[in-house]
């Protein structure tokens, strides 16, 4: 253990070992169960500027299950981790209200995915390392739907523009290749 820290809880051959909580010098803290000096099974941290996450763990990494709160950008996700990353079905909600549910890989937003954004607004579609990309249809409050084709977050190529029943079919590339 790291000078200034300390380890309260059940032992088991010289290493952490059953429940616990262990608290770093700077008053980061990991409580739950150990196995063999790591962190594994169901646990929680707090990190000392207030993030927070509490799910399953594996040989003291985020796996399985849990939930993260980050105080500093005002955001929760809950849902699948792989080695500390997002990775898996997932949902992240947004201070401002808005929210996305959708697929991680690598602790980026990836294949399909709805963000229902905080003014009404909506999205279903495609994503690519956390960037709207491929087909996807969104929706405006007042009703209008775009369906088409996005790359990195911006309209691309064909698609069309559902106005209150009528039907325009435009051509638009914004993304330069």
């Amino acid at each position: 253990m790291k000078s200034g820290s300390f380890y309260e809880g059940e032992w088991k051959n010289g290493f952490r070992h059953g429940k616990g909580k262990h608290t770093w010098p700077d008053g980061t803290f990991y409580e739950g169960n150990w196995e063999q000096d790591e962190a594994q099974g169901f646990g929680k941290i707090m990190h000392f500027k207030g993030d927070f996450y509490e799910g399953e763990w594996k040989e003291d990494k985020a796996n399985g299950k849990g939930t993260y709160l980050s105080n500093n950008q005002g955001i929760k996700y809950i849902g699948e981790w792989v080695d500390d990353l997002q990775d898996g079905k997932g949902i992240i909600y947004f201070q401002n209200g808005t929210q996305f549910q959708g697929v991680f890989q690598q602790g980026f937003i990836s294949e399909k995915g709805t963000i229902l954004f905080y003014d009404g607004s909506s999205y279903l579609g495609e994503f690519k390392d956390n960037q709207i990309s491929g087909y996807g249809e969104y929706k405006w409050k007042d009703g209008k739907i775009y369906k088409g084709y996005w790359e990195n977050n911006k309209i691309n190529g064909k698609q069309n523009l559902f106005l209150f029943f009528a039907i325009l079919i435009i051509n638009v590339c914004l993304v330069e290749k």
